[in-house]
């Protein structure tokens, strides 16, 4: 572990300065800036030269099954796991996407019986929750009394921040802000006398669904028992209500089993069963399992690295529990329990996590204080819980280390309760606390000379047994097949001259070897145990370095010395054109924590192979460390990379054109400018952005302060479009608490998952019931063919303003180009609706997903080629992946800290692909060329063969309306058998939305193809 001299982080410091800069975002962040490529398991370290290396004992709440660099994702790296998908996001509503279709697979072989329906959504735990609720909304008995807007819920649930899962959330101080009239939440205490009550109660008819926590995590930790959810099912089939079982953080294994309801042993059969559970957390995604399909599955726009990422969690997830129960964790919580009595209280132990009592809430708030202060980090619960989650990494030394400074916060607060934390410093008073003379050794690292050997042969001796030993032949081999360096001690540092003395010089003896390192291409040990099984041998020759043997003299140990070699190692190899390192260590040796502090990862184990020091069998590891993404994954390196190189081949060939995905994959699937991204950290040691940061956040958020869209100074980030919106709205409630509604346009889409996104999308094309929320659209002033058609749009405004009053309009919400429909909101009639909103002080938010990030062709912004009156209040854009962004101008911004955050609030590789894309298209010079050539092409051919079409949309995001449905499916259909590939809108819309490096004679050459698929759709063959 650890802990600055008083907590002083400056490299972190500097990092968070840099993002809080001209107010961008709240000042809500931890102190630390994560580093995800050095953190390891359970240790979270801070970017600083000498870092804070926290015990992260929540794993990123509940998020992580094997802490950060999970072993299993490495290797799903080196095998080609995330080769389509690491670069940018397959579009799951445009094609097939196997990695999604693998994950549900494996989730419906781990649901209990009946819940034969997997939906997935892109967020996590409160869009699993929106996503259940109205699913379960669907299933609900038929209204009586008046619509069925509410939800039964318990007294200390927590479901989630979006407007609906929060709605039913029990914290009033979170909750009460911003629910709605009518559709608030009916809550009671979680018993079976209460529930009756409540579902016999004045309110009773408006419910459509039951949603509860089998463990309430926010809730203080409480244990439900099962005879409650056995009672409280029997009461939900009696009624005729959905029951939701919210698993989302105690799903994967938690508390033992998959499911923590499973823990409780129900859901081994149907009568036992549920009728929907939602995931998250571990699962990456928001999942829910359901006995009913979901209507809007065609829909479904996944993150698919995340998927992944999920479906490699939930083959693991049984790990955590069982390596926390070999490691003793229960005893060491009995044991905490009993030695401080009078402090803990009501210990419990559940799979990988635990939890305690302090005697009241100060004492609580006393221990949180301390957390940072004392290296580790946990979170509260409840009034007086203390809680944690571990994971499969925390091995008995981890676990000693962790109770350790746990009893140390509860010695200190016994003592003086009032005390204001103060930083322990530990891991820097001492560079070698075992050999403290070896504090002033100085050495150098050079290329193995001839005079070494002797030297080197002599470590070899003092360091392993005789079996374990290579000869001076062997090692000499391995020099010169390779690569070899030694550690020579140097001469001590001079003592300091004196006024009017000469400088003393050393008459050391110096060219000692302190240490060496050996190793070479893997092709030359494919007799070696490990080497001889590793499949990179046939799969990827040449590109993986052996690491044959890092040794250092027993003077010289836990000095650092160790690192430096292995890390001159590691960067030779990268400089001769290696991807992976390998090399084997016996299990338990300090080289085996070394190497995974570098990024390894276990490929083999042997059972046996070594022996200790009494003539047991010991077993070995077999390792890599990726040094860079392995080759399927990088594009073409050319010596000068323009983005626009990287679309996909040669686009006048007959390979298939994809034309649908633009959004997710603004370059294709994998651009070459992204060849030189490192994402193997950010990938296998997910953040939680809401409590840290990283500085590849913050380069992405700099960059967009250089560019926010007009009329805005500040940001929030999000996990998704819907997300986005739902943030936006409540940022906007908090100043208009009085609010009630939010207006859109119809034919408007901005999502489909939360019930917030619905209210505002044109239900067309969806599932029955669409929209929770009754809110208005105003009819879009493009659709009317007449030049007054802004005038009905705004005297719509005018009229539902008469009727609700101005006060209770949250804003009105317009897509500048629109998703599904291509209907644009042109210069004249942004201006009038911009006044409409000015006269009647309505909010003005607009979204730029189809628009924004250069995809208009005109700049990065719709918005800032808009007349100057047109000033939003607010802007909203979705740039694909697990990202969404809140730009927000001064009237509205919250600064609040953790007023409006998500456990997520983005992924760090979606904000890496996002940034490299948008300073890729800040460089592009063919957008308004293509842009021309594109709208050109379609006004051209379209209208010629289906009379009546209608070419919509703006720059590279162009759809065709067509005046009957079935001509759309047909053209679609037509498009796909000539390689063409185009995206779906509203019913009878068809969108075409190619990578933004696509130009205009690429454009052209697609001509003969798209007019052979009209003339075939049209049902007559026509020359091109």
């Amino acid at each position: 572990m650890r802990v600055p001299e008083g907590g002083i982080l400056p490299a972190s410091e500097a990092w968070l300065e840099r993002l809080y800069a001209g107010e961008l975002v709240p000042r809500e962040k931890k102190p630390l800036v994560v580093d995800t490529r050095r953190s390891w398991g359970p240790l979270m370290v801070s970017v600083d030269e000498r870092p804070l290396v926290v015990l992260d004992a929540c794993s990123q709440i509940a998020t992580l099954t094997h802490g950060f660099a999970h072993p299993g994702m490495l290797a799903a790296v080196d095998g080609g796991r995330f080769d389509g998908c690491l670069w940018s996001n397959p579009d799951t509503r445009v094609r097939r996407v196997k990695e999604l279709e693998d994950f549900v697979d494996a989730l419906k072989r781990r649901a209990p019986p009946g819940l034969e329906h997997v939906s997935v959504v892109g967020a996590g735990g409160a869009e699993a929750n929106e996503k259940a609720l109205r699913i379960a909304r669907l299933h609900a008995p038929p209204a009586s009394e008046g619509p069925r807007t509410r939800v039964l819920a318990f007294r200390g649930a927590f479901h989630g921040r979006t407007w609906v899962s929060l709605g039913s959330t029990w914290n009033p101080k979170k909750r009460g802000p911003f629910e709605l009239e009518g559709y608030e939440a009916v809550f009671c205490e979680p018993t079976l006398e209460a529930a009756t009550a409540a579902l016999s109660g004045p309110q009773a008819h408006e419910l459509y669904a039951i949603i509860v926590e089998p463990m309430m995590s926010e809730g203080g930790e409480r244990y439900l028992a099962r005879e409650f959810f056995v009672g409280l099912l029997t009461l939900a089939r009696r009624h005729g209500l959905p029951l939701i079982v919210d698993e989302v953080q105690t799903g994967f294994g938690t508390g033992g089993p998959f499911l923590w309801w499973q823990r409780l042993g129900l859901g081994e059969d149907e009568e036992t069963t549920p009728d929907l559970i939602t995931l998250a957390k571990k699962a990456n995604v928001g999942v829910v399992l359901s006995r009913w399909p979901d209507p809007e599955r065609a829909h479904t726009q996944a993150p698919v690295v995340s998927v992944v990422r999920g479906h490699i969690q939930l083959e693991t997830a049984d790990e955590p529990a069982e390596a926390l129960t070999a490691a003793g964790l229960a005893a060491r919580v009995e044991a905490l329990a009993a030695a401080f009595p009078s402090q803990v209280e009501n210990a419990r132990v559940a799979g990988t996590t635990f939890a305690f009592e302090l005697p009241d809430e100060d004492a609580r708030a006393a221990f949180l204080a301390q957390r940072l202060h004392r290296g580790l980090m946990l979170y509260g619960g409840g009034a007086r819980t203390l809680r944690f989650r571990l994971n499969a990494r925390w091995d008995a030394r981890l676990l000693d280390d962790l109770f350790e400074r746990i009893a140390g916060v509860l010695r200190d607060l016994a003592q003086a309760p009032a005390a204001a934390p103060q930083w322990r410093a530990e891991g820097y008073e001492e560079v070698c606390p075992e050999e403290p003379e070896a504090a002033a050794l100085r050495y150098q690292l050079r290329p193995i000379e001839e005079g070494d050997w002797r030297q080197v042969m002599a470590l070899e001796r003092e360091a392993y047994e005789t079996e374990r030993q290579g000869s001076e032949q062997f090692l000499r081999r391995i020099r010169d097949g390779g690569f070899g360096l030694v550690a020579v001690e140097l001469p001590p540092e001079p003592a300091p001259a004196t006024e009017g003395e000469p400088a003393e010089v050393s008459e050391g003896a110096g060219g000692a070897v302190l240490g060496f390192c050996l190793g070479g291409p893997l092709e030359n040990y494919r007799d070696v145990a490990g080497p001889d099984r590793d499949p990179a041998l046939k799969r990827r020759p040449g590109e993986v370095f052996y690491s044959a043997d890092v040794t250092v003299a027993e003077r010289a140990r836990g000095c650092g010395l160790g690192r430096e070699l292995k890390r001159a190692q590691i960067e030779w190899a990268r400089a001769q054109g290696f991807r992976i390192v390998s090399g084997r260590n016996r299990v338990g040796d300090a080289m085996v924590a070394l190497n995974r502090s570098f990024g390894a990862f276990p490929v083999v184990t042997f059972d046996g192979l070594y022996k200790d020091g009494d003539g047991g069998l010991l077993a070995a590891e077999y390792y890599h460390i990726p040094l860079d993404v392995p080759f399927q994954l990088l594009p073409p390196l050319e010596e000068d990379v323009s983005p626009a190189s990287s679309v996909v081949g040669a686009l006048v060939s007959d390979e298939e054109v994809d034309l649908a995905s633009g959004l997710q994959q603004p370059f294709g699937e994998a651009p070459a400018f992204m060849a030189s991204r490192e994402l193997i950290g950010p990938l296998t040691s997910r953040i939680n952005l809401s409590n840290y940061t990283t500085p590849d956040v913050v380069q992405y958020a700099e960059h967009l302060r250089l560019m926010l869209p007009r009329g805005t100074r500040h940001m929030y980030f999000t996990t998704s479009r819907d997300e986005a919106v739902d943030k936006g709205l409540r940022c906007l409630r908090l100043s208009r608490p009085a609010a009630q509604i939010a207006l859109s346009l119809e034919g408007g889409y901005v999502g489909h998952v939360t019930a917030a996104a619905r209210g505002l999308s044109d239900p067309r094309g969806f599932g029955s019931e669409f929209s929770l929320l009754r809110w208005p659209r105003l009819p879009h002033p493009a659709a009317s063919t007449s030049a007054r058609g802004v005038e009905a749009t705004v005297a719509a405004l005018d009229a539902i303003v008469q009727e609700h009053g101005a006060a209770s309009i949250l804003g009105l919400v317009v897509e500048l180009v629109g998703e599904r429909s291509g209907l644009r909101l042109d210069g004249d009639c942004s201006a009038l609706l911009a006044a409409a909103c000015r006269r009647h002080d309505i909010p003005l938010v607009l979204v730029e997903t189809a628009s924004g990030g250069y995809r208009n062709g005109l700049g990065a912004w719709a918005v800032d080629a808009m007349p100057p009156g047109v000033v939003p209040d607010m802007v909203l854009w979705y740039p694909g992946g697990q990202l969404g962004h809140v730009f927000v101008g001064d009237r509205y911004w919250v600064d609040e800290p953790l007023t409006l955050i998500s456990t997520w609030d983005g992924d760090e590789v979606s904000v890496i692909r996002a940034h490299e894309h948008l300073r890729a298209a800040g460089k592009l010079e063919t957008l308004a060329e293509a842009s021309e050539s594109l709208g050109a092409l379609l006004e051209m051919l379209v209208p010629a063969h289906f009379a009546g079409t209608v070419v919509g949309g703006l720059g590279l995001y162009r759809t065709l309306t067509f005046e009957d449905a079935a001509d759309a499916e047909a053209v679609r259909a037509a498009c796909r058998k000539r390689g063409l590939v185009l995206g779906t809108g509203l019913p009878g819309t068809l969108v075409v939305a190619p990578p933004l490096s696509i130009d205009g004679a690429t454009i052209q050459g697609l001509r003969r193809r798209l007019n052979g698929a009209l003339a075939a759709a049209a049902g007559r063959e026509r020359a091109s």
